[in-house]
Protein backbone atom coordinates (compact mmCIF):
# COMPACT_ATOMS: atom_id res chain seq x y z
CA UNK A 1 0.00 0.00 0.00
CA UNK A 2 1.33 3.43 -0.95
CA UNK A 3 1.57 5.93 1.90
CA UNK A 4 0.29 9.42 1.05
CA UNK A 5 2.96 12.09 1.07
CA UNK A 6 2.50 14.76 3.76
CA UNK A 7 1.52 18.12 2.35
CA UNK A 8 4.06 20.88 2.56
CA UNK A 9 3.06 23.62 5.00
CA UNK A 10 3.84 27.30 4.77
CA UNK A 11 6.00 28.66 7.59
CA UNK A 12 7.55 32.05 8.30
CA UNK A 13 11.32 32.06 8.61
CA UNK A 14 13.29 35.05 9.81
CA UNK A 15 16.63 35.43 8.02
CA UNK A 16 19.52 35.29 10.54
CA UNK A 17 20.91 38.74 9.71
CA UNK A 18 22.44 39.06 13.20
CA UNK A 19 25.02 36.39 12.31
CA UNK A 20 26.46 38.30 9.37
CA UNK A 21 29.82 40.03 9.72
CA UNK A 22 30.13 43.79 9.97
CA UNK A 23 30.77 45.27 6.48
CA UNK A 24 30.04 41.93 4.81
CA UNK A 25 29.05 42.37 1.17
CA UNK A 26 25.71 40.66 0.64
CA UNK A 27 25.51 38.12 -2.17
CA UNK A 28 24.76 34.41 -1.73
CA UNK A 29 24.57 34.14 2.08
CA UNK A 30 20.92 33.08 1.83
CA UNK A 31 21.12 31.20 -1.49
CA UNK A 32 19.96 28.00 0.20
CA UNK A 33 16.66 29.82 0.83
CA UNK A 34 16.50 31.01 -2.79
CA UNK A 35 17.67 34.60 -2.18
CA UNK A 36 20.68 36.40 -3.68
CA UNK A 37 21.35 40.03 -2.77
CA UNK A 38 22.83 42.68 -5.08
CA UNK A 39 24.24 46.10 -4.16
CA UNK A 40 23.83 45.46 -0.43
CA UNK A 41 26.05 45.31 2.64
CA UNK A 42 25.54 44.08 6.20
CA UNK A 43 26.71 46.36 9.00
CA UNK A 44 26.02 47.82 12.43
CA UNK A 45 24.74 51.35 11.80
CA UNK A 46 26.83 54.19 13.23
CA UNK A 47 24.06 56.77 12.74
CA UNK A 48 21.80 56.53 15.82
CA UNK A 49 18.75 57.46 13.73
CA UNK A 50 19.00 54.07 11.98
CA UNK A 51 19.51 51.92 15.05
CA UNK A 52 16.99 49.12 15.50
CA UNK A 53 15.70 48.08 18.90
CA UNK A 54 18.37 45.45 19.43
CA UNK A 55 21.21 47.52 17.95
CA UNK A 56 22.19 44.51 15.88
CA UNK A 57 23.22 43.96 12.28
CA UNK A 58 21.22 45.52 9.43
CA UNK A 59 21.36 45.39 5.63
CA UNK A 60 21.57 48.53 3.53
CA UNK A 61 22.41 49.58 -0.03
CA UNK A 62 26.14 49.77 -0.82
CA UNK A 63 27.94 53.07 -1.30
CA UNK A 64 25.77 55.98 -2.29
CA UNK A 65 23.07 53.73 -3.74
CA UNK A 66 19.50 54.28 -2.62
CA UNK A 67 18.33 50.84 -3.72
CA UNK A 68 19.11 47.16 -3.46
CA UNK A 69 17.89 44.03 -5.21
CA UNK A 70 17.16 40.52 -4.07
CA UNK A 71 16.97 37.83 -6.75
CA UNK A 72 14.32 35.24 -5.89
CA UNK A 73 15.40 31.78 -7.08
CA UNK A 74 12.85 29.58 -5.27
CA UNK A 75 9.11 29.69 -4.77
CA UNK A 76 8.47 32.10 -1.90
CA UNK A 77 4.81 33.17 -1.64
CA UNK A 78 5.32 36.10 0.76
CA UNK A 79 8.08 38.24 2.24
CA UNK A 80 7.88 40.48 5.29
CA UNK A 81 10.39 43.31 5.66
CA UNK A 82 11.15 45.69 8.52
CA UNK A 83 12.62 48.96 7.24
CA UNK A 84 13.94 52.23 8.69
CA UNK A 85 14.39 55.43 6.70
CA UNK A 86 13.72 59.16 6.65
CA UNK A 87 11.66 59.00 3.44
CA UNK A 88 9.14 56.57 2.00
CA UNK A 89 10.66 53.22 1.01
CA UNK A 90 9.18 51.37 -1.96
CA UNK A 91 9.29 47.59 -2.23
CA UNK A 92 8.35 46.13 -5.60
CA UNK A 93 8.51 42.69 -7.18
CA UNK A 94 9.29 41.94 -10.81
CA UNK A 95 8.46 38.77 -12.71
CA UNK A 96 10.74 36.97 -15.17
CA UNK A 97 9.80 39.52 -17.90
CA UNK A 98 10.63 42.53 -15.71
CA UNK A 99 6.98 43.47 -15.13
CA UNK A 100 5.93 44.72 -11.71
CA UNK A 101 3.72 42.13 -9.95
CA UNK A 102 3.39 43.75 -6.52
CA UNK A 103 4.30 47.01 -4.81
CA UNK A 104 4.15 48.39 -1.28
CA UNK A 105 5.43 51.56 0.34
CA UNK A 106 6.20 52.64 3.89
CA UNK A 107 4.48 55.71 5.34
CA UNK A 108 6.04 59.14 5.22
CA UNK A 109 8.04 59.73 8.39
CA UNK A 110 6.77 62.59 10.56
CA UNK A 111 9.22 65.14 11.78
CA UNK A 112 11.29 63.73 14.63
CA UNK A 113 13.51 65.30 17.26
CA UNK A 114 17.29 65.39 16.74
CA UNK A 115 17.95 62.65 19.30
CA UNK A 116 15.25 60.24 18.09
CA UNK A 117 15.59 57.26 15.76
CA UNK A 118 13.50 56.93 12.64
CA UNK A 119 10.60 54.54 13.26
CA UNK A 120 10.82 50.94 12.07
CA UNK A 121 8.02 50.13 9.60
CA UNK A 122 7.04 46.76 8.22
CA UNK A 123 5.60 45.59 4.92
CA UNK A 124 4.34 42.23 3.66
CA UNK A 125 4.68 41.66 -0.07
CA UNK A 126 3.11 38.97 -2.27
CA UNK A 127 6.08 37.34 -4.01
CA UNK A 128 4.41 34.34 -5.69
CA UNK A 129 5.38 35.51 -9.18
CA UNK A 130 8.55 37.37 -8.16
CA UNK A 131 11.98 36.82 -9.65
CA UNK A 132 13.36 40.09 -8.24
CA UNK A 133 12.53 42.09 -5.13
CA UNK A 134 13.55 45.73 -5.49
CA UNK A 135 13.81 48.07 -2.48
CA UNK A 136 14.44 51.77 -3.06
CA UNK A 137 14.03 55.22 -1.54
CA UNK A 138 15.02 58.82 -2.20
CA UNK A 139 17.06 58.79 1.02
CA UNK A 140 19.24 56.29 2.91
CA UNK A 141 17.40 53.35 4.49
CA UNK A 142 18.14 50.10 6.27
CA UNK A 143 16.56 46.67 6.31
CA UNK A 144 16.48 45.58 9.96
CA UNK A 145 14.70 42.23 9.64
CA UNK A 146 13.60 40.05 6.72
CA UNK A 147 11.24 37.07 6.85
CA UNK A 148 10.09 34.71 4.12
CA UNK A 149 7.06 32.47 4.03
CA UNK A 150 8.22 29.20 2.51
CA UNK A 151 7.16 25.58 2.20
CA UNK A 152 8.34 22.96 4.69
CA UNK A 153 7.40 19.29 4.86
Amino acid sequence: MVQPQPKAKLHWRLLPIAYLDNFEKMASQFASLGLRFEDAIALRPSNPRFLNESGSMIIMPMGRNRSLKVKVEKSIPKMHLWLVGSQEITVSTLNAHGHCTAMAETSKVSRIEDDESYPEQSLTVDTRMAKVLHIDSKAPFVLTRFAIKHYEN
